[in-house]
């Protein structure tokens, strides 16, 4: 199944200077730093440009991720420029540039945009997992297809977390178990897959924050 609309042209993301998860240009942009393939697996890092007008799970929070977790990853955020606000095991603070904010495997979090101006954050798993970068520029090359990364079909998001192997948390653990082992491999058979060619950027161009 393609996961365009199929009134929409499909985007060809290895064309662009970065990776636009919002079709319109004001939300979130990734640049790979390095690629897992490159590491030999041991590592994946990936450069967010995080909007204060940037559309997040929660309204409150820009550009704010679901809460979740990593069980066998482990995340380091290290802010460039902005503030990260994040919300690490049920503790909410933030972060300033400079400051760096290790997740350990297993810890449930989330991060968003706190400040007026943009938040241009260093993402960097160890090891890079089954996905890697993979996971960035597919949920941002989706996101800009659909029109907002809100409007991607669940069913879709159900197939990416389950093959980078993420964790949502704040949700019954049944409900968390049946997205990974009901859901998904029911979307798998409707064709939905965890990655799509047109999604892989070049990851060459620096992000601009003045975009």
């Amino acid at each position: 199944m393609c996961p365009a609309k199929q009134e929409q042209t499909s985007l060809t993301l290895s064309t662009l200077k970065t990776v636009k998860q919002v079709a319109q240009g004001n939300g979130t942009r990734y640049r790979v730093l390095v690629r897992g393939s490159d590491t030999g697996g041991s590592q994946a890092q990936m450069e967010l440009l995080v909007r204060p007008t940037a559309v997040g799970l929660y309204p409150e929070y820009p550009g704010s991720t679901p809460y979740h977790s990593h069980p066998e990853q482990e995340e380091a955020f290290y802010v460039v420029q902005g503030i990260m606000g994040y919300n690490l095991q049920g503790a909410k603070a933030e972060a300033k540039a400079g400051e760096v904010v290790l997740v350990p495997q297993g810890a449930p979090h989330s991060m968003w945009c706190a400040g007026d101006e943009s938040l241009l954050v260093q993402v960097t798993l160890t090891p890079a997992g089954r996905m890697g970068e993979l996971f960035f520029e597919n949920l941002a090359g989706l996101g800009a297809t659909y029109g907002d990364v809100s409007k991607v079909h669940p069913l879709q998001i159900a197939v990416l977390f389950q093959q980078a192997q993420v964790t949502l948390e704040g949700v019954p653990r049944p409900v968390s178990w049946a997205l990974a082992n009901v859901l998904a491999p029911f979307a798998r058979l409707l064709g939905f897959r965890a990655s799509y060619p047109q999604y892989t950027s070049a990851g060459a161009a620096k992000v601009s924050t003045e975009e």
